[in-house]
């Protein structure tokens, strides 16, 4: 999600996504939120899904479930930025512009395939993982949710 200070710059009344004047679809992806994921039951057995996969899923909810045929805009910050540079690879005619934020159209690499290593590896490593049939959440969660929280947060932020 925007951090505080840019929402009130993007968001806010007479600014550029002003939901007065714009409409704003704001999708869970799915993975993530609401919508389907491997934790709703399946776990191990969740079909592998990846970025082009939710990329078509939020096509079809515009096209399909909302019936909207034109964008103005896709904008999104870094897994959201790899959306916006994929819509604009698999559906160039569908928008006006494009803004990727914190993101980068490249393969993850260096520190940050390192710490997602890392944090894969805490979780199934854990013998509670049991392959992904796991029966409650692996304790390996919590270092994967620290590295997360450590790689995620400005240096500059308290405990």
């Amino acid at each position: 999600m925007f951090a505080r200070n840019l929402r009130g710059e993007l968001f806010a009344k007479g600014q550029p996504l002003d939901a007065d004047r714009n409409y704003i679809v704001i999708p869970d992806n799915l993975g993530h939120g609401k919508s389907s994921k491997p934790s709703d039951g399946l776990r191990a057995k969740f079909p592998p899904y990846g970025y082009r996969d939710m990329i078509e899923a939020q096509r079809r909810l515009l096209a399909e479930g909302l019936n909207v045929n034109h964008l103005r805009l896709v904008i999104g910050t870094s897994m959201g930025g790899m959306h916006t540079w994929l819509w604009g690879e698999l559906h160039p005619e569908f928008m006006d512009a494009l803004m990727p934020l914190a993101s980068l159209p490249t393969q993850i690499s260096g520190r940050n395939r390192a710490w997602r290593r890392l944090i894969i590896d805490a979780i199934r490593t854990d013998p509670e993982w049991q392959d992904g049939n796991y029966k409650t959440q692996p304790r390996g969660l919590r270092i994967a949710l620290e590295m997360g929280w450590l790689m995620s947060k400005q240096p500059t932020a308290t405990i």
